[in-house]
C-alpha cells in the first residue's frame, strides 16, 4: 500500500483520498470541510456513536450511555464527580 500526504493542505479541516483497484478503477473524494469543523458539524447522534465506538472495550454498554445521558443533563449535575465516577474502567 502506498501512503502519501499532500502537504498542500493548510488544516486539517480539508482532505481526499483516491483508492486504485487491483483492477485499475480510480476511486477518489475530496472534502472541503471536515465532518465535526464549524462549516459541517456533526450530528449529536454522530458524536454520540464516536462515543460508543471508542469506549467499547472499557466501559459496558451500560455505563457508557448513563455518560451520554449525564453529558446532555451537564447543567443539572450538582457536582461533577458523579460523571467521573461513570467514566472510570469497569
Amino acid at each position: 500500500m502506498v501512503r502519501s500526504v499532500d502537504q498542500s493542505f493548510e488544516d486539517y479541516r480539508q482532505a481526499s483520498v483516491a483508492i486504485k483497484t487491483k483492477d485499475g478503477h480510480t476511486f477518489e473524494h475530496y472534502q472541503r470541510s471536515a465532518i465535526g469543523s464549524p462549516e459541517t458539524p456533526a450530528s449529536r447522534a454522530m458524536i454520540e456513536d464516536k462515543f460508543l465506538d471508542n469506549v467499547s472495550g472499557v466501559l459496558s454498554e451500560k455505563r457508557a450511555q448513563a455518560v451520554i445521558d449525564t453529558v446532555a443533563n451537564l447543567e443539572d449535575l450538582p457536582q461533577v464527580s458523579e460523571l467521573m465516577r461513570l467514566l472510570r474502567k469497569d
